[in-house]
């Protein structure tokens, strides 16, 4: 299972991630591939932002804080990470658009009652062991009637399928290790379990069940990455990426949808 890092390791392990992001290479076929996961996300929007007081929790670079804040509705962007936050405070300077950025726990969200009516949670409780504690959260600042936009990795998808697979190959080999350094060498040998971001896999039936519970009411949902991680490689061509669209469309209509990266819902706070 998932070795529990402290918090001031995590922090760094993200810190570092964002830099990363930012700085690293980008061709044309990730380009798109990044493109494209944003344009799904924003299509399952609510179309009337002008107003709304949302909270963008986990807001990365700030891709859709700037969004929404561009379509006129207000709020608050947070994060665990400085870094993150830093490169998101740059992108809203960019464009010229403001709200407050605030780092901070998704467990532990510092409003009132029924203060947003918009809240993004855009894959982030894959990340986080607790997640249900994040739900609740949620539901506490979310106001009746306000909408959640939530996305998560599928548990089937190729990508995550391989992660698993490498993860407990990982564990295995260290589970031999310490068997030879007990019984041959006679010697204490303790390795770290393996690191994943990713905690938790979902089926799509359970992604539903886990709203349903906390009386979230599905409005719409679509589906993204049916190639990951093979995008680099697939998705070069301008021609590929056209087909791409085609056949990702005619998927996400059919049982194969359980094999994209990820699901994007909206939903409605029926308290």
């Amino acid at each position: 299972m998932f070795l529990q890092r402290d918090r001031n390791w995590l922090k760094a392990f993200y810190n570092k991630q964002a830099v990363n992001a930012y700085h690293g290479k980008r061709d044309k076929a990730m380009e798109f591939y990044i493109a494209h996961r944003f344009n799904k996300t924003i299509e399952i929007f609510p179309p009337d932002l002008k107003g709304r007081k949302f909270l963008d929790i986990g807001c990365g670079r700030g891709s859709y804080t700037v969004f929404l804040l561009k379509r006129g509705s207000s709020g608050y962007a947070l994060d665990f990470s400085g870094e993150y936050l830093r490169f998101a405070k740059q992108a809203m300077e960019e464009e010229r658009v403001h709200c407050e950025l605030i780092e901070g726990d998704a467990c532990e969200l510092p409003f009132l009652e029924n203060s947003f009516d918009l809240i993004l949670l855009l894959e982030i409780i894959e990340h986080i062991p607790d997640y249900q504690r994040v739900l609740a959260k949620v539901k506490r600042v979310l106001a009746g009637g306000g909408e959640l936009i939530i996305s998560v990795p599928l548990k089937y998808c190729y990508r995550e399928t391989k992660i698993r697979l490498m993860l407990n190959l990982t564990r295995i080999k260290c589970y031999l290790k310490q068997l030879i350094y007990k019984f041959i060498l006679s010697r204490s040998f303790s390795p770290a379990p393996p690191f994943t971001e990713h905690i938790y896999y979902f089926r799509l039936s359970d992604v539903f069940g886990i709203l349903k519970e906390r009386d979230f009411f599905i409005l719409d949902y679509t589906f993204s990455g049916y190639f990951a991680p093979f995008q680099r490689t697939l998705l070069k061509s301008t021609e590929v990426q056209k087909g791409y669209l085609v056949i990702e469309k005619y998927l996400s209509k059919t049982f194969l949808r359980n094999f994209a990266w990820n699901v994007i819902i909206r939903c409605r706070n029926e308290k």
